[in-house]
């Protein structure tokens, strides 16, 4: 999902980084040492190529939802051009299809994985034995949902955002009035994570990647009984993060840059070691959640996920900076 227009959902090619020797680069020219391909995306919630089918069938299913059962619905992909789904999508990140369940005051966050029917239909089960999630803290109101694919034989990433409402029709969620973080330390499930650096300058554009002012490195560390802890590959990759923006039409879907000593082989198993820094670059000033997931390795056969969330405001920048 390298580097996107923040409005459009295409892809907007980095600039390239200049040469140094010994240096390679899986998206451009890289440095030693550094998972580059594993950098940052910089996506918008509209798309002038697709848009979401959602038939009164499922609306309605959306709406018989109550809180702690059950969640389960189906859309497809429509091509405004064709009025027919997509069919087809390359994989990214392990999957061919990432799906993002928001609530509108961005206290409940759900990274989901659909079933893909060969007509396009993509199913969404929070009791798939391989994709389910807890409904538990997914309360009726008022939610984002957003998709994100790359169709099969398509340069362009795309990413949909559509506004759908979960139970009763009077159950509504308040817009997020998001306030930052006053402490960079959150505990959750015994784990105690920190964050440094968090984003606090747009890059001035709305196209993309054009300068390298926006560009942040937002860094997590985190610890149990103040030790370390091990990271295990999650889709593919050592961590994934997903950047809001207060109304929800700024969406960034980015990946830790690890240097090479962070990667580990134990016992004929990848793990990873942090501190784990995101490479973030964020189009518009505003107050934002970054969403950051993380399989820990935690002795047990599945490891533990956990989801993190911090609220920052993002400054508009002062003086472009040159292309690299």
């Amino acid at each position: 999902m390298p580097g996107m227009g923040p409005t459009t959902g295409k892809y907007s090619p980095m600039p390239p980084m200049p040469d140094m020797p010994g240096m390679t680069n899986d998206m451009s020219n890289s440095m030693p040492g550094m998972n580059m391909n594993e950098g940052m995306s910089t996506v918008g919630p509209s798309s002038k190529d697709f848009q979401f089918g959602l038939s009164d069938q499922t609306k309605n299913q959306l709406m018989n939802y109550q809180q702690g059962n059950p969640l389960n619905f189906s859309f497809q992909l429509m091509n405004k051009q064709t009025n027919q789904p997509q069919t087809k999508f390359d994989i990214d990140a392990e999957k061919k299809v990432h799906v993002f369940l928001v609530s509108k005051d961005q206290k409940t966050y759900k990274h989901i994985h659909p079933v893909i029917s060969p007509d396009g239909t993509l199913q969404i089960n929070s009791q798939d034995p391989q994709e389910g999630f807890n409904t538990k803290d997914l309360s009726p109101g008022d939610y984002y949902l957003y998709a994100q694919f790359k169709p099969t034989g398509s340069a362009d990433d795309q990413v949909l955002m559509e506004p759908v409402h979960l139970g009763s029709a009077n159950a509504h969620t308040p817009s997020s009035n998001l306030t930052p973080d006053t402490s960079q330390i959150k505990n959750i499930d015994g784990y105690t994570l920190q964050m440094t650096n968090p984003p606090t300058v747009a890059n001035g554009t709305d196209t993309g990647i054009s300068n390298m002012q926006g560009m942040n490195m937002p860094t997590l560390t985190i610890t149990q009984n103040g030790k370390p802890v091990l990271l295990r590959p999650y889709l593919g990759m050592a961590a994934h993060a997903t950047i809001l923006s207060q109304d929800g039409t700024q969406f960034e879907h980015v990946h830790p840059m690890l240097n090479s000593n962070q990667t580990l082989q134990q016992n004929g198993q990848t793990l990873y070691q942090g501190p784990i820094p995101f490479h973030t670059n964020i189009s518009k000033p505003g107050t934002y959640t970054m969403f950051s997931q993380f399989l820990i390795d935690d002795g047990t056969a599945k490891g533990k996920l956990i989801t993190v969330p911090y609220t920052f405001t993002v400054n508009a920048g002062t003086s472009p900076m040159p292309n690299m």
